[in-house]
């Protein structure tokens, strides 16, 4: 979904959907992933739940975690692209064709070099 058509949905302009929080936040992020960059008091929860709908939704999570990253790579695994370098420092788990794969961070670097 695009933004104008989530706007649309929700009958909103983009200045209305600034600072979102809470319960509202939650909401917006499970139609709409990329919202995620309009909310002001990000939780696990809510990135979450953005990153289930929108892989890409990660380069706007401020705090990323391993459980994160991970649902982002599920749902898209080009957004790999936005996974932290730090993630990877102690070798983390990637899904590449339904399977978990530890990965070091040469590993990482590698792929998401070969990814661009």
């Amino acid at each position: 979904m695009k933004l104008s058509e989530f706007l649309k949905q929700v009958n909103k302009k983009e200045s209305d959907i600034r600072d979102l929080k809470g319960d509202e936040a939650l909401a917006a992020v499970k139609q709409y992933g990329v919202a995620l960059r309009y909310v002001k008091e990000q939780t696990r929860e809510i990135c979450l739940e953005a990153v289930k709908e929108n892989g890409y939704a990660l380069r706007y999570v401020k705090e990323q975690t391993p459980e994160i990253c991970l649902a982002a790579v599920k749902e898209n695994g080009y957004a790999i692209e936005y996974v932290d370098k730090s993630i990877f420092e102690k070798g983390h788990i990637i899904i590449i064709d339904n399977k978990e794969i530890e990965i070091s961070e040469e590993s990482y670097v590698a792929l998401r070099n070969s990814l661009k």
